[in-house]
């Protein structure tokens, strides 16, 4: 027969949170991590928090991670993380209590990692950092801005990773992401946002759909650093473009980006862009002729010849008055029947065409 102890060291965890009385060991989130030492698991039994943890260093939180989505943890306040170290959570919802969710400042270098959690945005934006050497990686979790003027991200130094997650926007708000330092990186992740890339911000984006609510724009960037969409699909709205930039740092669009407009330039702005094999959709002249094009690839059936400064395009009818290029860019018409409609150059950088004549 196996030995019988009389402690509890065979409990899910040495720490156990449970606000009814004699259910757990500690009925707050505060207590337990007062008594903790790095190293520790707090595991949160079923019910709601209101409290604003002072998380530390080397103590996990934690509960099933069933319980996220139903929710059956929801801890309501604001969690401070400006520990040196790495703390992980796990399986819980947290909610805003008219603050932030999470927020870094100081200086520490601080790891906080979010694993199958749900950020419930209902009255205040969802994440803060003014710290340098903050790292928060959120990874195969979900969350929603449930009202109006709220962001999921307001940050100017640090990182902040979405792996693997889904944001919605239920509250119909059209506040954008406030990058003003600091890199946003997502990877197969979907947004239901525009976002504001200023100052030394940035985005990483790699497989994300995001898409803005009607009039917003997906991505803005008035940024000195570079920002970087690899096979990501933008969708906006209402007539406005997808893409404005005037920063110094470029707008990267790696790989096969989808990129959907309505508008007349799908990306505007005085700002460099550098591309390679785009698809955009619902409309011809896609890139404003303002911008510094530094890159020669193919883009939705057409090829930059020189910087921005020479193009070849393709479509149907005839491109005068309408489509807008590079003076000496080339269009083919492929509806084009006789010898005078099947090929035209631009002649003034903006919507005249003259029609190449061709043999017969």
């Amino acid at each position: 027969m196996g030995t019988i102890t009389s402690d509890n060291n065979f409990g899910v965890a040495k720490l156990i949170v449970d606000n009814v009385t004699g259910q757990g060991n500690y009925t707050t989130i505060a207590a337990a991590l007062t008594a903790a030492s790095s190293g520790d698991t707090i595991f949160i039994r079923s019910g709601t928090y209101t409290e604003n943890p002072t998380l530390k260093s080397g103590v996990n939180l934690c509960t099933f991670d069933c319980d996220a989505l139903t929710p059956n943890v929801n801890i309501v306040g604001k969690m401070t993380a400006t520990f040196t170290g790495t703390v992980s959570i796990s399986g819980i919802c947290l909610s805003t209590n008219s603050d932030y969710i999470i927020e870094s400042t100081g200086s520490s270098s601080t790891i906080l990692n979010l694993e199958n959690c749900y950020l419930n945005m209902t009255n205040f934006s969802g994440i803060h950092s003014t710290n340098t050497n903050f790292q928060l990686n959120i990874v195969k979790s979900k969350g929603d801005r449930a009202t109006t003027g709220i962001r999921i991200v307001s940050m100017s130094a640090g990182t902040v990773a979405l792996r693997y997650c889904t944001f919605t926007n239920s509250g119909g708000g059209t506040t954008t992401e406030d990058i003003s330092g600091g890199q946003l990186f997502s990877i197969f992740t979907t947004l239901t946002n525009g976002v504001n890339c200023s100052s030394t911000g940035n985005i990483n984006f790699r497989y994300v759909f995001f898409s803005a609510p009607s009039g917003v724009i997906p991505l803005t960037s008035t940024s000195s650093s570079i920002c970087v969409l690899y096979y990501c699909n933008l969708t906006v709205g209402g007539a406005v473009e997808c893409i404005n930039t005037t920063g110094s740092g470029a707008v990267r669009l790696w790989g096969s980006n989808i990129i959907e407009s309505t508008a007349t330039y799908a990306i505007t702005g005085t700002g460099p862009v550098i591309y390679d094999l785009m698809t955009s959709g619902n409309n011809n002249s896609n890139l404003d002729p303002g911008l510094s094009i530094t890159s020669r690839r193919i883009y939705t059936g057409q090829i930059d010849l020189g910087g921005g400064n020479v193009r070849i395009q393709s479509g149907s009818g005839s491109p005068n008055g309408s489509v807008s290029a590079p003076k000496g860019s080339l269009f083919l018409r492929t509806d084009g029947s006789s010898t005078s409609t099947r090929a035209y150059i631009n002649t003034n950088g903006g919507t005249t065409w003259t029609a190449i004549t061709t043999v017969a």
